[in-house]
C-alpha cells in the first residue's frame, strides 16, 4: 500500500527499510533524527512478552544517541497499558520531558497527522487512542 502512494504523491524523501527498526541504531550518525515516529507499535501484552516492547529503556538509550537536541519522539496507541508503559519508561529519564499542555495533547491527533490504517481500525472499533510527545533534553 505504501509504494502506490509513494509514486502516486511523488515522495522522494522516503526511505522504506523492511527490516527491524532497532538495526538502524548502530548504523545512524549520531544526533541525525529530527523526530521518531511509533506508531501502533505491537503492545506485546502477555507478561512473558513484554521484553519484547518496542519501547524500552535500552531502545530510549539508543532514541538519545540518534535524536538531535529538541528532537521529538511521538508515539500513538490504542492500548491504555502500553500508553502507561510508554509514559513510565520515558518519564523516568530525565534526558526526555513529555511534550503536553493539556489533556487534548494527548487524546487528539497532532497537527500534521496522517491518517493510518490502524487507526482507522480502532477508530471504527470505538477503542481510545493515546497521543504521546517526547522532546530530547
Amino acid at each position: 500500500m505504501l509504494l502506490p502512494r509513494l509514486a502516486r504523491e511523488n515522495l522522494s524523501n522516503v526511505k522504506i527499510f523492511m527490516d527491524d527498526a532497532r538495526i538502524l541504531f548502530d548504523v545512524l550518525p549520531d544526533a541525525s533524527l529530527e523526530k521518531f515516529f511509533l506508531l501502533f507499535p505491537d503492545p506485546w501484552p502477555k507478561l512473558r512478552h513484554k521484553r519484547r516492547r518496542f519501547v524500552s529503556k535500552k531502545n530510549v538509550e539508543c532514541f538519545k544517541k540518534i535524536l538531535k537536541s529538541n528532537g521529538l519522539v511521538y508515539v500513538a496507541t490504542d492500548v491504555e497499558e502500553y500508553a502507561r508503559h510508554v509514559l513510565k519508561i520515558f518519564n523516568n529519564d530525565i534526558d526526555f520531558s513529555w511534550e503536553v499542555n493539556s489533556a487534548d495533547d494527548w487524546r487528539q491527533p497532532w497537527k500534521d497527522w496522517v491518517s493510518t490504517r490502524y487507526y482507522e481500525k480502532a477508530k471504527r472499533a470505538g477503542r481510545k487512542i493515546t497521543f504521546l510527545i517526547f522532546k530530547r533534553r
